[in-house]
């Protein structure tokens, strides 16, 4: 649950993974490893968001 107002809208949900967790860019795969888009879930003052493992991953939220 949220400490406060619920948010109105998911402006956006990207992830950063790979299968390989030492696995880089280079000049030859410059997109080997690259953000992508996630499944926007549902705001409310209860949401749930599923994140593969070993990711880093941001959601931005609009509260009015």
């Amino acid at each position: 649950c949220w400490d406060g107002p619920a948010p109105t809208q998911v402006l956006a949900f990207e992830t950063l993974t790979h299968t390989d967790l030492k696995a880089g860019n280079t000049f030859e795969q410059p997109l080997r490893v690259a953000p992508a888009s996630m499944e926007f879930p549902k705001p409310s003052d209860d949401m749930n968001v599923e994140l593969p493992a070993a990711s880093y991953s941001m959601l931005r939220l609009r509260f009015d």
